[in-house]
């Protein structure tokens, strides 16, 4: 929102040129003290009183808004699998050819996780350890 059309949003229109002559625009309304609007222009205590009020509420509702937005709860579904019988194949198994199974199951759950918008967080031996719903979430991750 424009200088103008907060002023104007809060009933003082009239203290626009006062605003714009000093170049007050958004980075700085924030830093405005009432001495700072008495040097502008701005008067009237009464109105000086009410323009910090409406900052100051403005500022909430900035902050109100950026928490709701980095801020909410989620759900998020944990999923931990691992090879039925891993430890029977590894003895029937060289360890190169081992090996070469555990990556191609690796690569396998990565792709599948992946795929369903999940993320693999660790593989650990024949396992898989992977998140659904973080860092990013879906709404029927869980």
């Amino acid at each position: 929102m424009s200088i103008a059309a907060f002023l104007a949003s809060i009933g003082f229109q009239q203290y626009r040129a006062h605003f714009e002559k000093h170049a007050i625009d958004e980075d700085v309304l924030a830093e405005l003290t009432s001495e700072d609007l008495l040097t502008i222009g701005v008067e009237p205590l009464g109105h000086r009183k009410k323009i910090l009020a409406a900052i100051s509420d403005r500022l909430k509702e900035d902050h109100a808004e950026e928490a709701t937005d980095d801020a909410h709860q989620r759900n998020v579904a944990v999923l931990f699998a691992d090879l039925v019988d891993s430890t029977t194949i590894s003895q029937r198994l060289a360890p190169e050819a081992l090996r070469d199974f555990t990556s191609a199951h690796q690569a396998i759950s990565k792709n599948a996780v992946e795929h369903y918008g999940g993320k693999v967080a660790q593989f650990l031996g024949d396992g898989v350890l992977a998140f659904f719903g973080f860092p990013r979430a879906h709404e029927d991750d869980v």
